[in-house]
């Protein structure tokens, strides 16, 4: 029974497959010759490093014109338990991530704004774990 339905998945995979390429082969040459820019995605080489909720705070303070202050005191924990967890491959984000995570332990969202602020300006850059 499950083979039997395997190959009607098969098969209506190939009809779909040839009507798309049908569909295609009617498309004007201008517009399949046109430079189309990419999506935007979402991937980040550290995306497999942090867990998805603390990329994207990260990707809310890179953003243009933030309320850092802001967004470090509603995600503090998860910051915490996600900068923890990211083991940076150079020296140099090791101890940024490190001087974050610390001023977010003792509160003090005035250094973790000056850390937050060396991400954006470029001074720090998250790489592949």
């Amino acid at each position: 029974m499950l083979q039997l339905a395997l190959l009607g998945v098969l098969a209506l995979a190939a009809l779909g497959l040839g009507a798309c390429s049908a569909a295609a082969s009617s498309i004007p040459s201008a517009i399949t010759n046109a430079t189309i820019p990419p999506l935007p995605t979402s991937s980040s080489p550290i995306t497999g490093c942090v867990d998805s909720a603390t990329f994207a705070v990260i990707q809310q303070l890179k953003a243009p014109g933030p309320d850092v202050a802001a967004l470090l005191t509603a995600n503090k924990t998860m910051l915490l338990t996600g900068l923890q967890q990211l083991d940076p491959a150079d020296a140099a984000t090791t101890t940024w991530r490190d001087a974050l995570v610390a001023a977010l332990n003792s509160g003090d969202m005035t250094t973790a704004a000056t850390q937050v602020a060396m991400l954006t300006n470029s001074q720090v850059t998250l790489t592949s774990c």
